[in-house]
This record gives C-alpha cells, sequence and structure tokens, in this order.
C-alpha cells in the first residue's frame, strides 16, 4: 500500500457515475474489485469523495480490462474516463494495466529489490566495491549455509548468493552510501563532531558506510529468503499435508480412508498436525499412528498426495539440457568426452590381468570404504574380488 493511498479524493458525482457506466462494472462488481460492500458505493455518490486506494482499484480493473484496445480506438466516453482517471490519482493510464511484479513470474527481480536498480542512478565500480566485499561475501556465505536446503530447491548456488549480495552492495552505494544522502552525511558529521571533538576522517565515513551496509546486507539477504520461499511453494505443487489427523471415543474403522469423508458421521474430528504431535509426545506413543489417550483414539490418516521433494526430479529428464540436442556446444563436448575415457578405461580393465583388476579394485574399495556414497558399488566390487580370487 503507497503512502498516500488513504488520502480522500473529491470526485464530482457525473464522473463517478461516468466511471461506474463507462467501465461496464455492476455497483455489486465494483464493490468486490475495491474491497468494501456494495452500499459504500451508494455513498460515495451521496459524499463525492473516495480513498486513494479504492479509486487506484476501480482504474486498475478498468485499464486491465481495456487492455487490448488501443487509446487511439478509445471512444469518446473512454476518454473520458482515461482523463478522469489521469487527472485524479495523477498516474498514466497506460501504468496502470502493467502486472504486479511477483516471484511466479519475474523471480529474479524480486530478489534483486528490481525498484532499488531501476532508481539507482550511480553505477559503482570496482575501487569502490573493493572495500566492502569482504562484508558482501560474509553475509552471503552465512545465508546461504544457513539456508542451503532452500537455495538449492530453487536452483541457488553459493556463487549465485555471493552475486546476489554483489549487486545490493551496488545498489547501496548507488542509493544509500552517505555520499549519495547529504542530509544523512551532515548529520554524521555534526553527531561526530559532537562525540569525537573532530572532523570526520576518510576512515571514518568508511566505517560508518560499512556499519549501513551491513544492516542493509541484512535485510536484502533476508529478502532474498522470503523470495525463495514464495519460489519454492510454487516448485513444491500441492501444498498437501503427508497425514490427515483425527480424534474419538470410538474405535478406529478397519480401512482408515473412510475416514477423510465420513470423520463426523463416525463421531470424529479433526485437529491440527502440532495438537496430534505434542498430544502422541505427551502420551509416550512417538512414531505411532493409532494410540488411545485420555479417552480418545488418536488417528495419523497417510495421504496419496504430498508435496514435490527435489529428490523426486532426479533422473526425471525434466530439464531440456538433460537431452543431448538440447545441450550447449561445450557441455556436448564434456559429455561426449567424458564418455569416450569411460570406455577407454573400461576396455584397458577387460584386457588386464586377474592380478591388476584386483588391485584395481581394492584400491576402490579402500578408497571408498565407509562413503555412504558408494554403499552399493562396494558391495559389487567385493563379489567381483571374490570371483577373481
Amino acid at each position: 500500500m503507497k503512502p498516500d493511498s488513504k488520502k480522500i479524493i473529491h470526485i464530482r458525482k457525473d464522473e463517478l457515475e461516468k466511471l461506474i457506466t463507462v467501465s461496464g462494472f455492476t455497483q455489486k462488481k465494483i464493490a468486490t474489485i475495491c474491497g468494501f460492500e456494495r452500499r459504500y458505493v451508494w455513498r460515495i455518490l451521496q459524499k463525492q469523495q473516495v480513498k486513494k486506494l479504492y479509486l487506484l482499484r476501480l482504474a486498475r480493473a478498468i485499464a486491465r480490462l481495456w487492455e487490448n484496445i488501443p487509446p487511439s480506438k478509445f471512444t469518446a466516453a473512454q476518454k473520458r474516463v482515461k482523463d478522469i482517471i489521469e487527472k485524479k490519482l495523477e498516474i498514466r493510464f497506460s501504468e496502470l494495466a502493467k502486472k504486479k511484479i511477483h516471484a511466479k513470474n519475474e523471480f529474479e527481480l524480486c530478489y534483486l529489490r528490481h525498484q532499488y536498480i531501476r532508481k539507482s542512478k550511480h553505477q559503482a565500480t570496482q575501487e569502490e566495491m573493493k572495500p566492502f566485499l569482504n562484508i558482501a561475501n560474509y553475509m552471503a556465505k552465512n545465508t546461504f549455509f544457513v539456508y542451503k536446503n532452500l537455495f538449492l530447491l530453487v536452483g541457488l548456488d553459493l556463487e549465485d548468493i555471493v552475486s546476489i549480495a554483489h549487486v545490493h552492495l551496488s545498489t547501496f552505494l548507488g542509493l544509500f552510501s552517505l555520499e549519495q544522502m547529504p542530509e544523512k552525511y551532515k548529520e554524521f558529521v555534526r553527531t561526530f563532531k559532537h562525540l569525537q571533538s573532530k572532523e570526520p576522517e576518510k576512515e571514518d565515513l568508511l566505517d560508518k558506510n560499512k556499519a549501513n551496509l551491513t544492516l542493509f546486507l541484512k535485510q536484502r539477504m533476508e529478502d532474498v529468503v522470503r523470495v525463495c520461499r514464495q519460489k519454492a511453494r510454487n516448485i513444491k505443487g500441492l501444498s498437501a499435508e503427508e497425514y490427515f489427523y483425527y480424534y474419538g471415543p470410538n474405535e478406529p474403522p478397519k480401512f482408515l480412508d473412510v475416514l477423510v469423508k465420513n470423520y463426523e458421521k463416525m463421531g470424529y474430528r479433526k485437529l491440527d498436525t502440532a495438537i496430534f504431535k505434542s498430544i502422541r509426545k505427551r502420551a509416550g506413543k512417538i512414531g505411532e499412528t493409532i494410540f488411545f489417550f485420555d479417552k480418545n483414539y488418536y488417528i495419523a490418516v497417510p495421504t496419496e498426495k504430498r508435496s514435490l521433494h527435489i529428490e523426486d526430479l532426479n533422473g526425471a529428464n525434466l530439464s531440456p539440457y538433460d537431452n543431448l540436442h538440447n545441450m550447449t556446444p561445450e557441455d556436448v563436448y564434456f559429455t561426449l568426452e567424458d564418455t569416450s575415457v569411460w570406455e577407454e578405461e573400461k576396455n584397458i580393465f577387460k584386457k588386464s590381468s586377474k592380478t591388476v583388476k584386483a588391485k584395481v579394485i581394492e584400491s576402490f574399495i579402500e578408497k571408498n570404504k565407509g562413503n555412504p556414497r558408494f554403499e552399493e558399488e562396494i558391495k559389487i566390487a567385493r563379489k567381483m574380488l571374490k570371483e577373481l580370487s
């Protein structure tokens, strides 16, 4: 919501009626768009004044309704409505139809804080950024390792988070450094002279900028996490729980799936996940899906649906770049090279004597012993070693 969205705009009755009739919206529809009760439309008509927020919502709805009509083909009535909106809201009609940037459609612009990038007129150089890079790198690495699983889920690695921090550093130097804010700079000089009884030097100015940057990056990294969480909700698909939870005095049915649709008829009530888990813990039945406690049966019914995990996408050929046809020339070269090297090594191993084969297998087992990633391979290697002996 904009700071002046509660501002009252005075509008003549004939202008407001023109907005209603030309848009084609009913009074009920207008009330729904603006977010108030239908009777308020009549009250606005009588008082001839409306909150800027309500008028803005109505204007956006009209602009989106007419977005496929070129302004040159507007009727006289539509032009009149356009003029009223532009005059009252002090905004260009063409700007109203633009969709709000959201994590669903402009993920990158959201986590890069696109408003700051557009406002910043000063492009920071490498030399200007150099004294602050350690802070940016530290904040980025710290954030990445705290939320590593979240970032990997949305396709961001450590290098990406570091690059995002560098972009925010650039916008900070372009918008919020003391050099770019004369009033803040004067205030800093006054306070410094009052406390230290001397003029601040370059190092003092740099220290203050570093302190401000630390707070700024902390907020921006929190923003990145928030936007990534929104994106993760889109990636995960169905936001279904893995269990439905119920409780009631009657004995559980033979087939628990029946509870999902008929739990009320069977004398059961729904239960929240956190409450079910706390009661289960109090009853000392950790891990159990059905238990009796305090005159009630508590039941967790497993659901067929669940949120997607990143593991579900592995090897599913969902990325076009898994296909050789869509790979970049560099990836094609390395893939073919890896394949040829593997084939060559395989042929050398086949032609080797039993003693050499045994040594290769033993060195593999010794090197990867205790590594859970190679558990199955080690079992196969030991079988091969037995066959060779």
